[in-house]
């Protein structure tokens, strides 16, 4: 029986009935064939696969292309904004795949405005000073869409739809939780309305939408880290429902962790399910949880299956594993050195992505990413017949990036905006700034 990987390195032929076996080398493989195989790898497959043999090392480029390019089925893979304080103009971008950096160019009405949720590609953003209207804002595309102003700043807020559906319904929480507001896209005025929450204060974390009404997660006496359930169809108190006694069942470890001390928690909506991360304690120890509607109550989660999670202060998300090999994990906005970090529910622990990292606490993590927002890029193929793209080529020898502009091959100068680059053009700037090393836990 032919062993796997024997396609590659022997040829079968027939003299008569005779069965003639020829033996090929692995430099002897086709260019065509590496490359194919190359594009399905990622992390430790590909650092093996430049370990196999020169020829085949000389198949790897030196740097993956970002963004990827428009056929690709990796191109709507996750990425983590980073606004940087010291360039307000120029977002960072890193791309969870390649465990990468590139640069995003913004408008200048947007330089100085705060990522307050992010969910099917747009972003909702406030202007830092007082009474400024909210906006949605798409990266990619520069489209934006304004909200009427509020009297007071929120302090947490979700949208249920993008703005260029017509159920895009907007639904934050004000300060202390004493007040509420909702609006659809395209009314002139807010809903506001007073919060009857009893003795359950609503924390910073955004709320999420699910099966037509808003949950979010609560603090307080009795018991901390309630589900708490608005209904907009509803009118006065009756909006705020209910939640039914708990009845503990027994479950000593969940039933403990109730009452330990969270740093960070995450909310994100799941196939009709709503899953939560708490990390607790100095420890930073990170559990996974579902919300039990039959008993009100959150319940351990062992495994994400085929999932992975992104996790971020103002957005957070389930999405299928991008490829083999990376389900199962949860991708957090915090780093180690360059490189990214994600937890994996099989191990329990804590690593970097390019492997020099592994732990089962969060203390040597860098925290200055806390207001990094994950985001599921979309509409790219639209900005790359509307937009200018500064594509990567690298020396080998100097190892240093030089830059070159392209435009889409069909589409000609008057198709793009403005048909120019100046200052007020939307213009993409790619720079790489890393690639993975070594291998990812399985």
């Amino acid at each position: 029986m032919a062993a796997a990987g024997d396609w590659l390195t022997k040829s079968y032929s027939y003299s008569g009935r005779k069965l003639i076996i020829t033996k090929n080398n692995w430099s002897d493989v086709p260019p065509e064939i590496l490359s194919l195989i190359l594009s399905q790898l990622f992390f430790k497959d590909r650092h093996n696969f430049k370990l196999v043999c020169r020829s085949w090392s000389s198949v790897v480029p030196n740097a993956p292309q970002l963004p990827p390019p428009a056929n690709s089925r990796h191109l709507h893979s996750p990425c983590l904004i980073i606004p940087q304080s010291s360039t307000p103009s120029r977002w960072k971008i890193f791309h969870s795949l390649h465990n990468a950096f590139y640069y995003l160019d913004v408008p200048p009405q947007v330089e100085h405005a705060e990522i307050m949720f992010s969910k099917d590609g747009w972003l909702l953003m406030s202007a830092r000073s007082d009474f400024s209207p909210m906006f949605f804002f798409n990266p990619l595309t520069w489209e934006r869409f304004e909200l009427p102003p509020t009297d007071e700043p929120f302090d947490s807020i979700c949208f249920t739809s993008p703005p260029t559906t017509d159920k895009c319904f907007v639904f934050g929480i004000f300060v202390f939780g004493t007040e509420f507001g909702l609006i659809r896209l395209g009314d002139m005025q807010w809903e506001i309305g007073p919060f009857n929450r009893g003795s359950i204060q609503p924390r910073i974390c955004p709320p999420v939408f699910h099966c037509g009404v808003y949950h979010y997660l609560g603090s307080g006496a009795p018991r901390s880290r309630d589900l708490v359930t608005f209904d907009p169809m509803r009118t006065g108190p009756a909006r705020c429902l209910p939640k039914p006694k708990w009845t503990p069942d027994g479950n000593e470890e969940d039933d403990d962790e109730d009452y330990e001390k969270d740093h960070e928690l995450y909310l994100a909506e799941a196939q009709g399910e709503i899953l939560a991360v708490f990390v607790y304690n100095a420890e930073r120890k990170l559990s996974v949880k579902r919300w039990d509607f039959g008993v009100s109550h959150w319940r351990r989660v062992q495994s994400l299956g085929g999932k992975c999670m992104y996790v971020s202060r103002n957005g957070s998300f389930v999405e299928t594993r991008p490829c083999h090999g990376l389900e199962n994990k949860i991708y957090l906005n915090k780093f180690f050195g360059e490189s990214g970090v994600l937890y994996s529910m099989a191990t329990g622990m804590y690593h970097s992505i390019e492997g020099g990292f592994a732990s089962r606490d969060g203390y040597r993590l860098a925290c200055n990413f806390d207001f990094a927002t994950w985001i599921k890029l979309r509409n790219y193929s639209n900005c790359v017949a509307t937009h200018s793209i500064l594509a990567i080529t690298c020396n080998p020898k100097t190892q240093t990036t030089q830059r070159h502009r392209q435009r889409p091959r069909d589409a000609d100068a008057k198709s793009l905006v403005g048909g120019g680059d100046g200052p007020d053009k939307p213009f993409l700037q790619i720079m790489l700034m890393s690639q993975p090393k070594s291998p990812i836990p399985k």
